[in-house]
């Protein structure tokens, strides 16, 4: 989302134009891409983990107050 806002700022173009700019170097980097994509799939299992740990924590802590 970044790298569309500075595209979009940089060049003055619209968000389809800025995403598909975005899209055409990734496709020319795919080391960046499989970078990128490592870095999404950590932050989704790191949110992951958290929410467990929230669910159980919140699961305990009803069930003490009960």
């Amino acid at each position: 989302m970044e790298a569309i806002k500075l595209v979009r700022l940089e060049r003055n173009i619209g968000l389809h134009e800025a995403n598909d700019v975005i899209d055409t170097y990734l496709q020319s980097q795919p080391a960046l891409k499989n970078r990128i994509d490592e870095t999404q799939a950590d932050a989704r299992e790191g949110l992951l983990r958290w929410l467990i740990f929230l669910l159980i924590g919140g699961a305990g802590l009803t069930y003490v107050l009960t």
